[in-house]
């Protein structure tokens, strides 16, 4: 296989369309009821194995999940849903700080009892905090978590969201027309790109991608983002918010375990005429299947860019220098993200098709389509 790659030169590699088709595992997610539910942890396939249905009294029906993914345990991501109140939102605990996955817990379950009233949910999650004894709250001093909320409410004989968000977890909006809404990440990259210091397409590989600008944190003020303005089909700010959505609109609520490993164009194209069910596992495997592969991906690219030297060419010489230089620590970490920048930067997708930099991390997902009124 490797001798095919390298042989490819600097083509554009195909996707891969092995998980585009109609997924084949049995996918039956529990039913929610309509009071609502907070889901958090679980094990790896929890995503899809333990997922949950739920209806929408204004016309939606939706799934949600979370796992840990791979790279990270336990689970910092959450997800809500309160059908009842025609609300969901996507939780990720953030991680560097002990208590990640506390602070995505007592943030789901202010939100399930406030939904959109955000200020309420917060002040719901630090009591769950200051209840605790002394030296288990001050371990939590630190922990903070970010979110996407969406609430489906009716105006005038039309439906429309409104969104509140911290952080970098994201909503997209897939219209039945072919447009793409989606929220701008709180985040160092997106405030990089606003600046113009760096393209759409090097934040997808980015070495700060994850680097947050806002959270909710416990033990601290929080300011969150209501109806913030939209990125419509890649130009920012280009979409007011609340948006009136209509019958056949999709919408996706996510942690960056999904959104940094596909891009809003890259799932619309993967999930573009798929069942709720079928875009749901599509999604799943997707992701997980380039968490696999993360570290042969990135070799791949590399091999790629260097197999043009003729030096490299050497029997046996291509092997020695990718474990020399390979993987995140040791002396020539340097030299492998320079050389995969440059790699990145030439050939602008990797062997499995897709633009991001494979990441591993926890998954949280909701896919939620709008049905006629109930």
């Amino acid at each position: 296989m490797l001798s095919k790659w390298l042989k490819r030169g600097n083509k554009t590699p195909e996707k891969d369309e092995s998980l585009t088709g109609h997924p084949q595992v049995d996918f039956a997610p529990t039913p929610c009821a309509p009071r609502g539910v907070v889901i958090k942890g679980g094990e790896l396939g929890d995503l899809e194995q333990k997922a949950i249905s739920f209806t929408f009294p204004l016309g939606a029906t939706g799934i949600l999940g979370t796992d840990p993914g791979m790279g990270k345990s336990p689970n910092e991501d959450a997800a809500v849903v309160v059908p009842s109140q025609n609300f969901a939102a996507a939780i990720d605990g953030v991680g560097g700080y002990w208590g990640g996955d506390k602070a995505a817990e007592f943030l789901g379950l202010g939100l399930l009892t406030h939904q959109s009233e955000y200020a309420l949910a917060i002040e719901r999650a630090k009591k769950e905090m200051t209840d605790l004894q002394f030296e288990e709250a001050l371990r939590l001093y630190g922990s903070s978590a970010c979110f996407v909320g969406v609430k489906l409410f009716p105006v005038a004989g039309g439906r429309f969201i409104s969104i509140g968000m911290c952080g970098d977890c994201r909503l997209i909006l897939l219209r039945k027309d072919g447009t793409i809404l989606q929220t701008e990440d709180e985040s160092y990259i997106m405030d990089l790109i606003k600046a113009n210091s760096i393209s759409s397409d090097e934040a997808l590989y980015s070495d700060f991608r994850n680097r947050i600008t806002n959270a909710v944190r416990l033990a601290f003020n929080t300011e969150v983002t209501i109806n913030p303005h939209l990125i419509k089909n890649g130009e920012l700010d280009a979409q007011p918010c609340p948006v009136e959505v209509q019958t056949g609109d999709r919408l996706l609520l996510m942690s960056d375990g999904i959104s940094d490993n596909l891009t809003a164009l890259e799932i619309q194209s993967l999930v573009r005429d798929k069942t709720l069910h079928e875009a749901f596992q599509i999604l799943a495997q997707t992701s997980l299947k380039r968490m696999q592969q993360m570290e042969h991906l990135i070799d791949e690219i590399i091999r790629q860019y260097l197999s043009h030297d003729e030096n490299i060419e050497k029997p046996g010489l291509m092997n020695r220098l990718i474990d020399k230089i390979g993987g995140h620590q040791g002396p020539y970490t340097w030299l492998y993200q320079t050389i995969f920048h440059k790699a990145r930067a030439k050939y602008k997708s990797f062997s499995d098709g897709y633009k991001s930099k494979p990441s591993r991390d926890n998954r949280s997902l909701i896919i939620i389509d709008i049905t006629e009124p109930n």
